[in-house]
């Protein structure tokens, strides 16, 4: 397992500890020219920044083992992308739920992940995405990510949290916001 889902102890000798990893992620940029809302696919510029992401999250060490993504176009799409780059062979669930709902949707998908997932990765939609993060982020999360999350993730921005509880007791305020990626494209 890499850096990016260890903990460190207080003890530099002792061994790392793996530490659950919670990824919210904003689709990449969606096209404008569908009839509906659902049916809309990526744009060029969505599709590379997909690619990018997924260069970045790999870059870190970041594989969900456990995917929850919207039922969209859009976000099969940003997920597809970024599982061409990322690699591994997560569990993943489409869900209308991530597409319709809004936070307690989102709160009420990752409680029902498999207790032995190491790194959740949920693929949404703004405001929801920016909105969980920003509830989910316990008092002693990081100020200039939870100042990110408020203002709202752009389009293929990801927020990284540290679960304070197992997924099942997931709510606000149990997980440690530590940082919001927007990676280049």
């Amino acid at each position: 397992m890499t850096s990016a889902h260890r903990a460190h102890n207080a003890d530099p000798t002792s061994e790392e500890i793996p530490s659950p990893l919670l990824v919210l992620l904003r689709h990449a940029r969606a096209s404008t020219s569908e009839w509906s809302d659902a049916a809309r696919h990526l744009s060029g510029e969505g599709r590379i920044q997909a690619e990018v992401t997924g260069r970045r999250l790999t870059r870190d060490g970041i594989v969900p083992d456990a995917v929850l993504c919207s039922s969209s176009a859009r976000t099969r799409e940003t997920w597809e992308a970024i599982a061409a780059q990322v690699g591994g062979a997560p569990k993943v669930r489409f869900t209308e739920d991530l597409y319709r709902g809004y936070i307690p949707e989102l709160i009420e998908a990752v409680r029902g992940v498999n207790r032995n997932a190491m790194c959740v990765m949920v693929v949404g939609h703004n405001p929801t995405v920016s909105a969980a993060a920003a509830a989910l982020a316990a008092a002693d999360s990081d100020p200039d990510a939870t100042l990110r999350v408020h203002r709202g993730l752009s389009t293929s921005a990801y927020a990284l949290l540290r679960p304070l509880v197992p997924w099942a007791q997931t709510m606000p305020g149990t997980a440690i916001l530590t940082t919001v990626v927007k990676p280049r494209v």
